[in-house]
Formats: C-alpha cells, structure tokens, sequence
C-alpha cells in the first residue's frame, strides 16, 4: 500500500475505500482556490446561528457507535491479517516455494474472502455530540 502525502498528512485513499466497501477513486486532490468560495459561504451558512442545531444534529447522526467502530476495526483488521499471508505467500514463491502448494495457500485466502460477509455500512449511529 502506498500512501498519498498532501499537506504533510499521509491518506490511503484505496484503503478508506476498501475497509468501507465504497466506490472510491484511488487518490483525489482538490485545489483550494477552486473550492473556496463556494466553500466559505456554505459552511457560514451551516454554522449561522439559525442552522447550528440542525448542522451538529447531522454530525452526531453521521457518527459511529462503539459496537460500529468495533465492527470496522475488526474488518481492518481481517483485511491486514489477509494482505499479511498473501505477502509471506509471494515472499515464500519468491525464494522457491513450491508454486502447487503456495497457490493452495492463496486460494484458501481467496475463499475466506468470498465467504466472510463485511459489516454493513449503513451502521447506525447514536448521538454523541451535545445537542444544542
């Protein structure tokens, strides 16, 4: 995996998309100039005093739960356990493995993939920034 550096910040785009099972093209870069100024105006108009109880509403409800982070980190933590295997299995080929055995190997890796169902993504959230 090679990470996107942006502004000093390291991003794995194809990762985010992946973990989360969403269309996600493998890097995107926005210019600030070409965004701000319809940027600025939307966001005034979000935190204005008339829409910051419906604005936090909607970042609370767009949150995960416990059980939901959970649920997502167990899923990562399947996708490294797998990409881990399939890296020692093209290290083993490559000083001479057998290749009948290692494709065994990869292809048990394959069939875990297929039958392990992600969790959804629609994952319910609850509260938890105050409401104002």
């Amino acid at each position: 995996m090679i990470g996107s550096f942006n502004n000093d910040r390291c991003t794995y785009a194809a990762e985010y998309a992946d973990a989360n099972r969403i269309a996600h093209p493998r890097s995107v870069y926005v210019r600030e100039d070409h965004i701000l100024e319809q940027l600025d105006p939307w966001l005034a108009r979000a935190f204005s005093p008339s829409q910051l109880t419906a604005t936090v509403h909607a970042m609370a409800e767009a949150q995960h739960d416990d059980a939901d982070q959970q649920a997502i980190k167990a899923a990562r933590e399947t996708l490294a356990t797998w990409a881990t295997r399939l890296d020692r299995y093209r290290a083993a080929l490559d000083s001479g493995a057998d290749p009948t055995v290692v494709s065994r190997w990869i292809a048990d890796v394959q069939a875990e993939q297929v039958t392990i169902t992600p969790p959804p993504m629609t994952i319910g959230a609850t509260l938890k920034l105050a409401q104002l």
